[in-house]
């Protein structure tokens, strides 16, 4: 019977990983990018003026300020906890329209959008090309491949990785190679618990044939492939 795991929102934790680190990566480098262009543009257009911070009601801050002869009120349009009502604070209005404003120290935020931004997507390249190479190595060795049966010596919790509160299973295999040593070999993370739907007690292990340590479990024969489904998916946080 086919496998549905059920429960699960990621079976391929490193790659949806990888693809919400892009995504909010996204995010903030495109707001970084914004913020940092308008601030250039003030800093190259705008005038330079000093502004009173009249009020602070949670995060929105109101400030007055004068401009060509008028006097302004409106929205900082950021907050600092070090702000404090009746401070003066460097900001630039646009020559073109003295309500437009931009605060001086708001740069700081877009260089922390910015590299944020360029941070979350490295790392979240990475995963994903990570998880697309290793998809391309295990298939290499499916094909190419030294092909060893090894016993299947247990199913065990992998906890270093979880999903939706689920951690997932791995089949250990066990071998003696060619210089009398044991060695053991474990299967990719699976979403449910094979131990009682195993269809044999040893199962075939792909050996790189220039460095065995490189291998790939092939589970294709020991488990269930057929229309189906089980319950309990996943072990328990």
């Amino acid at each position: 019977m086919r496998i549905y795991p059920r429960q699960v929102i990621f079976k391929n934790v490193f790659a949806a990983v990888g693809t919400i680190f892009l995504l909010v990566g996204s995010v903030f480098s495109g707001v970084g990018t914004a913020m940092t262009v308008n601030d250039q543009y003030f800093r190259k257009n705008g005038i330079s003026t000093e502004a009173t911070i009249e009020m602070i009601h949670g995060e929105d801050v109101r400030i007055r300020y004068e401009a060509d002869g008028a006097t302004f009120v409106g929205p900082l349009g950021y907050y600092s906890s070090s702000m404090r009502e009746g401070d003066s604070i460097p900001i630039y209005y646009d020559s073109n329209n003295p309500a437009r404003i931009h605060a001086s120290s708001s740069s700081a935020i877009s260089v922390v959008f910015l590299s944020t931004g360029l941070l979350l997507l490295v790392c979240g390249g990475s995963l994903v090309i990570y998880t697309l190479m290793k998809g391309r190595r295990d298939r290499w060795l499916l094909e190419n491949g030294t092909r060893i049966q090894a016993k299947v010596t247990g199913v065990e919790i992998n906890r270093n990785v979880s999903s939706n509160y689920r951690h997932p299973y791995r089949v250990i295999g066990q071998y003696q190679m060619p210089d009398g040593s044991t060695r053991e070999f474990y299967s990719e993370d699976i979403w449910y618990d094979p131990t009682d739907v195993m269809a044999s007690d040893t199962v075939t292990v792909c050996l790189d044939p220039e460095d065995d340590t490189k291998y790939y479990m092939d589970l294709s024969t020991v488990l269930p492939d057929e229309d189906g489904e089980i319950e309990g998916i996943g072990e328990d946080l």
